[in-house]
């Protein structure tokens, strides 16, 4: 089998017609059946359309909150059991009934976006909380602070 320098896994061929063989370059050989193979491309395109789900929706939250910013002292992220749950953290300890409407008008948009609604995503609005009260409701995984401090 002829190798080259510009492919990073060298041509698939078949043997003895059941199973595949992948010769990656000093590497192993991995031998699979079609089934499999099909099966990990699947996962793969599935895992960077996820991705880019992700990183789309991560996209409207961080502008939503950049326009609140002077409401928001910081945001948490946390991936739980049943998706992506985010905790925003007001500056204030009143409730706001406006503050929450647009909450829920994010959510609505988010839901009616085919582009970013395949991720389960909660948000939770918080008053004024501190870190502890905040890990009582995620473990969270990333922060988001306000650059208006």
């Amino acid at each position: 089998m002829q190798r080259t320098e510009k492919r990073r896994w060298q041509r698939l061929h078949q043997d003895d017609g059941v199973n595949y063989v992948l010769e990656p370059r000093d590497s192993e050989a991995i031998i699979s059946s079609f089934d499999e193979l099909y099966l990990a491309c699947d996962f793969l395109s599935r895992t960077r359309h996820t991705q880019q789900q992700l990183h789309d929706l991560l996209d409207v939250v961080s502008d939503w909150l950049k326009s609140k910013g002077s409401e928001i002292e910081t945001a948490h992220l946390g991936f739980e059991a049943d998706g992506l749950k985010i905790a925003i953290v007001r500056r204030s300890f009143k409730f706001d009934p406006v503050f929450e409407s647009e909450l829920a008008e994010l959510e609505i948009k988010i839901a009616n976006t085919e582009a970013i609604n395949q991720i389960p995503l909660t948000l939770l609005s918080l008053p004024c909380s501190s870190g502890d009260a905040v890990r009582s409701f995620l473990k969270p995984s990333f922060t988001w602070t306000s650059a208006t401090e």
